[in-house]
């Protein structure tokens, strides 16, 4: 079985994680799925307050990032009882997802390395 050489460009899925070209895909594989994550949230949480509370998309979707970002400032609030529950739910999700990503952008630049990184010694 041929897996390339880490220097072809190409992932290659039985490649040792090892070499820094396997490392950055397996970091790359679990951040890119972080935005689909984010990207899911906030369309259904949309799709939920414009069918539940009859609100305008634009409105759901601004209440849906204005709640995620914590930047909430009660121009828009939920009055059903389901939709408050909902609310509820949704930011402690919702926050946990966007902390998520925030961390694993953090824990990748912590342990990149220089491109012209020196041997010493």
């Amino acid at each position: 079985m041929n897996l390339g050489s880490a220097t072809d460009g190409v992932v290659h899925p039985h490649a040792s994680s090892t070499s820094p070209r396997g490392k950055a895909s397996v970091w790359w594989r679990g951040v890119s799925r972080s935005p689909s994550s984010a990207w899911l949230l906030l369309v259904s949480g949309t799709l939920f307050y414009s069918s539940v509370e009859g609100w305008y998309w634009l409105d759901a979707l601004y209440f849906r990032v204005a709640t995620v970002a914590t930047a909430g400032d009660g121009d828009l609030a939920p009055t059903t009882p389901f939709g408050k529950v909902f609310t509820i739910v949704y930011i402690l999700v919702g926050v946990g997802v966007f902390v998520a990503i925030a961390a694993k952008i953090a824990a990748a630049l912590v342990r990149r390395e220089p491109a012209n990184k020196t041997e010493s010694g």
